[in-house]
């Protein structure tokens, strides 16, 4: 018998997942520099908000926006501004 293990993959739709929140998400939260985003991985099995909870520090305010809110030119990436 052959002693190497054969993997099969079985893609499962779970019900706590949902991939399109967390992907089209982006959690922000104000820095001493500036604006930090956070991207959630896709298939990490977490809430956008229990990324949230885990990732950004204690204390910081944070929003959860849609990706489209992001600026895609970051020229002035450091100029970005954190508002409640």
């Amino acid at each position: 018998m052959n002693p190497l293990v054969t993997l099969t993959l079985i893609l499962l739709k779970l019900p706590f997942l949902d991939k399109g929140e967390t992907m089209n998400s982006r959690i922000i939260y104000p820095t001493d520099d500036g604006v930090a985003i956070i991207v959630p991985a896709p298939e990490c099995g977490l809430t956008i908000e229990e990324i949230a909870a885990k990732d950004v520090p204690a204390g910081k305010p944070y929003k959860i926006v849609d990706v489209a809110d992001i600026p895609s030119d970051r020229t002035f990436r450091n100029a970005w501004e954190y508002t409640a």
